[in-house]
């Protein structure tokens, strides 16, 4: 394959990640999460029972890391571990109901500020956004990256 010019995802994937990191109330803050705990119970949320294995290369860190990062989340209540009922040596990692209300909340935090975004464009270039999104999510959902991400349906 050439070589081609990556700008524009590149700059998609800042303004997305920028958008989904600020704007924390004042609950969240109180937590002290990081940005890579927000990113974790992103993961734990969109892949219940993810593994440890799968979660270490998701985030593209070493298990040991991982692990340190999940007992942090479990000592707060978020996530919790259980060994696989199928394979004792696998552990999946599930949100609490402290971590699904986090995750809840960021995600609600995260729409109002993409919608009060999007307010501000003319219908017309709205519907083209949403149309452009729609088709490019239809491309992405064919590479290894999406199938990789993302709960089997």
């Amino acid at each position: 394959m050439d070589s081609f010019d990556l700008s524009a995802i590149i700059e998609v994937y800042q303004f997305l990640n920028h958008s989904l990191f600020q704007g924390i109330d004042e609950e969240i803050a109180k937590l002290k999460l990081t940005k890579m705990d927000l990113f974790i119970l992103l993961i734990v949320a969109l892949r219940e029972g993810v593994t440890m294995t799968e979660l270490a290369q998701e985030v593209g860190t070493s298990k040991v890391q991982i692990s340190r990062w999940i007992t942090n989340l479990e000592q707060m209540n978020l996530v919790k571990r259980q060994h696989n009922t199928k394979n004792r040596r696998m552990v999946n990692v599930y949100l609490t109901s402290e971590g699904k209300a986090i995750h809840s909340k960021r995600k609600l935090q995260f729409e109002r500020k993409l919608e009060e975004n999007f307010a501000t464009l003319p219908s017309e270039e709205f519907l083209a956004l949403k149309d452009h999104f729609a088709v490019a999510l239809a491309i992405l959902q064919k590479t290894q990256l999406y199938s990789n991400f993302l709960p089997e349906c």
